[in-house]
């Protein structure tokens, strides 16, 4: 991580975003690097088969895990008739919910990252208006700062009711951090608050027993070699009990399979990747 720069994966995940008919997010190409965003334009032009070819199914891996978590947020605020106090997104990235979704008229964001790539965010973002009410900016290193304390200082109220996304972060952070982070989710959350988190299974993929575990040790190379090795691999029965842990009883937990299948993508239920998605809600 460079200070005022984003990291890698926030930088990838984004172009995928942006890019697609029609692209998963519209602004993606805004917070992109100058050198990249005209890339990302004018791939949006580009056939989605043909950029999901050339990208090994990323573009459509990141249209449907957005549209999933998007669904579970809109559905928390229907939970609530339409009235979401907070939204707490870690490790935000270059995710630009504040600043596209109207459902959030009436939503306090606190974004959590890295300082570096918050810095670089709101450089980008510059004076554009969010759909949100207010978006609160809220650096933490996971690995070594105490999350609950930096989100009461930025005035998250845990007595009111919280969404929380955590999005593409868990497979790059150690097991302790990930329990941590866990612990703040369910001190901080009331009850009836949700929690959308998106995590990398052991295999990593539905090849099948024999192939999986090949599979699974050439992805976990290629991400050292990124220079953003994966560490939080997790099976669903032990997140769920992490879950249980704190107060978090599991609403849904489907992988990227099933999303093709309710969004009708059917390019995506040719992907191997096995990301899941669990959404939860508090006791």
């Amino acid at each position: 991580m460079r200070e005022g720069h984003p990291s890698l994966t926030a930088s990838i995940v984004a172009a995928a975003r942006g890019v697609g008919d029609p692209p998963a997010d519209p602004l993606a190409a805004e917070l992109l690097p100058d050198v990249a965003a005209p890339w990302v334009r004018a791939a949006s032009h580009a056939p989605p088969p043909l950029l999901s070819f050339l990208s090994f199914g990323l573009t459509d891996h990141m249209a449907l895990r957005t549209r999933a978590i998007d669904e579970a947020l809109r559905e928390a605020a229907f939970s609530l008739k339409g009235e979401l106090p907070q939204l707490v997104v870690l490790g935000a990235g270059l995710d630009a919910r504040a600043h596209r979704l109207r459902d959030l008229a009436n939503t306090v964001v606190f974004e959590v990252d890295h300082p570096g790539t918050q810095s670089y965010k709101r450089a980008r973002i510059g004076a554009r208006m969010p759909t949100a009410r207010e978006v609160r900016y809220v650096g933490v290193d996971f690995e070594r700062m105490n999350l609950g304390d930096k989100l009461a200082e930025a005035g998250h109220d845990d007595a009111k009711h919280t969404f929380w996304i955590w999005e593409g972060v868990t497979p790059y952070l150690h097991m302790p951090a990930i329990r941590a982070t866990l612990e703040t989710i369910g001190q901080r959350s009331s009850p009836g608050s949700r929690a959308a988190i998106t995590y990398g299974t052991p295999d990593m993929t539905r090849l099948g027993r024999h192939l999986a575990p090949l599979v699974g040790i050439a992805a976990l190379q290629a991400f050292r070699i990124l220079g953003e090795p994966l560490y939080g691999l997790i099976a669903p029965r032990q997140l769920h009990a992490e879950l249980d842990m704190v107060a978090y009883r599991v609403l849904r937990d489907d992988g990227v399979r099933d999303w093709a299948r309710r969004f009708d993508n059917p390019r995506g239920r040719r992907l191997m990747v096995d990301e899941r998605l669990v959404v939860a809600e508090r006791r």
